[in-house]
C-alpha cells in the first residue's frame, strides 16, 4: 500500500470480511471543519449502503418498524463519523498553514469522495496506528493538530492516513480544485484504448456523440458507487491500491468492452440516454 509501512499493511487490506466497529466521537474532541464541510454535510447524509453490513441491510428492508428504527439511528451515527472521517483528513491534508497554500494547491471534497471514504472507514475505522496516543486538544492547537488529535481519539487515525495517502497519490488528479486535468486523460486514454480493444464499440459510443465522462464515477469512486456488493469493491481497492493510478481507467476499458456489456451497448439505440444507462446496468 501507497505510503503505509509494511506493518500497517497486514491490518490494512480492504478485502477483509471483517467490518470493523469503531468508537464513537466524544465530546471532548474537537472536529475542525474543512473548506469543503458544508457540501460534506450534504453528501453523507445520501450514503447508505456500504456503511451497514449485509445483515444490518436485511433488517433494514425486512423488520419491522422498530428494528428499522434502530438501523436508521446507527446509520445516522455512521454518516456523522464518515463526515468527521473526511473532514479530519482534508484538514490534516492541509498541512500546518493552510492560509499560506495557493487554491489549486490545496486538497478539495468532490461528489464522491464520500464513496472512497466509506469503503475505507467501515474497514479501517477501528484501527490506530502503531505507538499513537489519544490526546485531547487545547485551545492554542493548530486545526491540523487538532485533526490529528481527534482522529486518535476517535479511533480512525490509521483510516484518515490510508485515506490521506491514498489523495496525495491515486486520487490526485479528482482532488484538485477542478477536474481539468482529469477530463483531459480521460479524452486522451480512454477513449483511444476503446478503440484499440474494440474498434466496433468505440465506433457506436462515438455516433451516438459519448463523451469519456460516462466513466467518470467508476473512475473517481473505484466503482464504489456504482457496485453494491461491498466484498467486491474491496477487493477492487485492493486491486487498485497495488498498482498504477491509472488503472481504474484501465478498468472501466475492460467494462465497457467485457462480452456481455458490449452487448448491451451495441443492442441499445444510439441516443446518449440509452446508451449512458447501461453504465448503470454493468
Amino acid at each position: 500500500m501507497v505510503g503505509v509501512s509494511n506493518d500497517l499493511n497486514a491490518s490494512a487490506s480492504f478485502g477483509s470480511k471483517k467490518d470493523v466497529s469503531s468508537p464513537l466521537p466524544t465530546s471532548e474532541v474537537t472536529i475542525p471543519p474543512s473548506l469543503d464541510a458544508e457540501q460534506i454535510e450534504r453528501d453523507i447524509s445520501r450514503v447508505t449502503w456500504h456503511l451497514l453490513t449485509g445483515n444490518q441491510r436485511s433488517r433494514n428492508f425486512q423488520m419491522r418498524n422498530k428494528h428499522r428504527k434502530r438501523v436508521s439511528q446507527l446509520l445516522k451515527k455512521k454518516q456523522r463519523r464518515l463526515g468527521d472521517f473526511l473532514n479530519l483528513t482534508l484538514v490534516q491534508s492541509y498541512g500546518d498553514d493552510v492560509e499560506s497554500l495557493e487554491d489549486d494547491m490545496r486538497f478539495r471534497y468532490y461528489q464522491g469522495f464520500h464513496d472512497i471514504g466509506s469503503i475505507v472507514l467501515s474497514t479501517l475505522g477501528g484501527a490506530s496506528l502503531p505507538s499513537s496516543l489519544a490526546r485531547l486538544t487545547n485551545g492554542t492547537e493548530s486545526s491540523f493538530t487538532k485533526a490529528q488529535t481527534a482522529a486518535e481519539s476517535m479511533g480512525m487515525a490509521l483510516a484518515c492516513e490510508v485515506l490521506l495517502k491514498m489523495s496525495q497519490h491515486h486520487l490526485r488528479d479528482p482532488m484538485r480544485a477542478n477536474f481539468i486535468q482529469l477530463q483531459t486523460a480521460l479524452r486522451l486514454v480512454l477513449m483511444p484504448l476503446i478503440a484499440a480493444f474494440d474498434a466496433e464499440v468505440h465506433s457506436h459510443l462515438f455516433d451516438c456523440d459519448m463523451e469519456p465522462f460516462f466513466a467518470l464515477s467508476w473512475i473517481i469512486t473505484w466503482f464504489a458507487h456504482d457496485v453494491r456488493d461491498t466484498a467486491v469493491v474491496k477487493r477492487l481497492f485492493d486491486f487498485f491500491l497495488v498498482s498504477h493510478p491509472i488503472m481504474p481507467i484501465y478498468m472501466s476499458v475492460a467494462m465497457a468492452i467485457h462480452p456481455l456489456n458490449r452487448v448491451e451497448i451495441l443492442g441499445t439505440d444510439c441516443d446518449f440516454a440509452c446508451v449512458q444507462s447501461f453504465r448503470r446496468e454493468a
